[in-house]
């Protein structure tokens, strides 16, 4: 017997479900909103599965999935909806949910899923939590969680890993915890930066060459493929591998060797691949500009690393993590925090993820070196213009006009007048070196300035034309 909770504001469709479940000797409770079936899950016995309907009238039912896997111990879900949403079932998946059924499925296929979520639920009790070594990744919501869960499987096989996740989200970093946590840990772990590689030496770089391939080779390359014998080869930025080069590479994994540029022996390397990319390599395929032969074999297991924006509660775990980090790099005292500036880190959706959240703590310790706590004032001020406008737009505040504003918590018009400067500056020059591909010449060109003007702007806002290109 297990204890399911129906989340549904429809009471046919509770009353029908819940016969249904209690024929088969199930505990059944329902609410009829996602604060009502939240408010249950959290004061409540425990509960094994929840049904959870999309339309609620508080809101979208999805929205609740990661305040579920939140919970100590959270039920599995099943999404119960009168609406087939192709994106929202692909969202709900990704987000850890057992099925997503349409009401008026054949009731089989809800006692189905219902058994099989059930079935899985218990095995997994029984099971130890794997230890992972985790190499550097922080946090401890159920997101994180749930990919280290996956890592730890895969680290215990030999199958190649496709890493997908926006820019900043510390790819590099899950792909090194991989490596430690698998066999092959005391093997070296060896990175081939993708976008990097130049079209004309890419083959030399990664399978190596012989003595007088060409004209410049005076010497024999032994190739990044050797170097990962008995270790990890990590593919960073995997969608722009070139073309000519997948066609090779999918060899060396399907037959386990390589040639050299210019030789004729076949070698061997027995290596594991882990291959990231922040692209849709799906829409890659359909493009034809990645080989789906390849991608099957690089797509064994996948691990989808969460936005920070969607990290339930890990904003103080990483501010903990990375400021004690910085106190130790600049040696100063650990700095306490202020809910101001809390409140502000907070209330970002951090568009450059993990790492823009690190650039921005370094650079709020470096401001207020020589004080022991760090306060919103220390925090860039567009973040802070952000949070400010956020406020005030929420539901509510209309009827708050009246109420004069708090002076000390007002920036000066300079300050507001620079940080929107600022801003859009920022963007007109990284949109503008991301559209010539980081060519200064043509960047001179289009925005009408001389060569050393255009430098000393991108110097000025931070913007790096080398990164552009190669990714550093």
């Amino acid at each position: 017997m297990a204890r399911i909770l129906i989340i549904d504001d429809s009471e046919i469709t509770v009353s029908i479900m819940e016969t249904v479940l209690k024929k088969s000797r199930h505990q059944v409770d329902s609410a009829g909103s996602m604060a009502e079936g939240l408010e249950l899950l959290a004061s409540g016995p425990g509960c094994d599965l929840v049904l959870l309907d999309v339309m609620l009238p508080d809101g979208n039912g999805i929205q609740c999935i990661p305040k579920i896997k939140a919970l100590p111990d959270p039920p599995e879900i099943i999404i119960i909806t009168s609406r087939g949403d192709p994106d929202g079932a692909s969202m709900a998946i990704q987000d850890g949910v057992w099925d997503y059924i349409e009401k008026g499925s054949p009731t089989d296929h809800l006692h189905l899923s219902i058994g099989r979520a059930l079935e899985y639920r218990a095995r997994k009790s029984t099971q130890p939590r794997a230890q992972v070594f985790r190499e550097g990744v922080v946090g401890e919501s159920p997101q994180i969680k749930a990919v280290l869960d996956i890592l730890a499987v895969a680290a215990s096989s030999e199958a190649n890993v496709l890493i997908m996740g926006e820019t900043g989200t510390g790819k590099e970093l899950f792909a090194r915890a991989l490596h430690k946590n698998s066999a092959c840990s005391g093997g070296p772990f060896v990175v081939v930066d993708c976008t990097a590689l130049p079209r004309d030496l890419a083959d030399s770089i990664l399978f190596g060459h012989i003595k007088g391939a060409f004209t410049s080779a005076d010497r024999s390359h032994e190739g990044l493929i050797a170097k990962a014998n008995g270790g990890t080869l990590f593919l960073d930025e995997l969608g722009e591998l070139p073309l000519s080069l997948q066609k090779s590479f999918l060899r060396v994994l399907q037959e386990g060797t390589y040639r050299q540029v210019g030789g004729s022996s076949e070698l061997h390397s027995d290596f594991r691949v882990v291959a990231a990319t922040n692209r849709n390599i799906n829409e890659l395929v359909e493009q034809n500009t990645f080989r789906k032969d390849l991608l099957y074999r690089l797509n064994v297991f996948t691990l989808h690393i969460p936005a920070l924006r969607v990290r339930h509660g890990d904003i103080q775990t990483l501010t903990r993590h990375f400021l004690a980090v910085f106190a130790a790099k600049y040696e100063t005292e650990a700095k306490d925090v202020s809910k101001d500036f809390l409140d502000v880190l907070e209330s970002s959706s951090w568009p450059g993820n993990v790492r823009e959240f690190m650039n921005t703590l370094e650079k709020a310790v470096i401001q207020a070196r020589y004080e022991n706590k760090l306060f919103a004032k220390h925090l860039p001020t567009d973040l802070r213009q952000r949070f400010t406008r956020s406020r005030l737009n929420q539901p509510g505040q209309e009827a708050r006009q009246d109420i004069p504003a708090d002076p000390s918590r007002l920036l000066s018009w300079k300050d507001v007048r620079e940080s929107i400067v600022q801003a859009a500056a920022h963007e007109y020059f990284l949109n503008l070196m991301k559209a010539v591909h980081g060519d200064m010449k043509k960047a001179s060109e289009l925005s009408k300035m001389s060569v050393p003007n255009l430098y000393a702007s991108l110097r000025k806002y931070k913007i790096s034309a080398k990164r552009l290109v190669y990714g550093e």
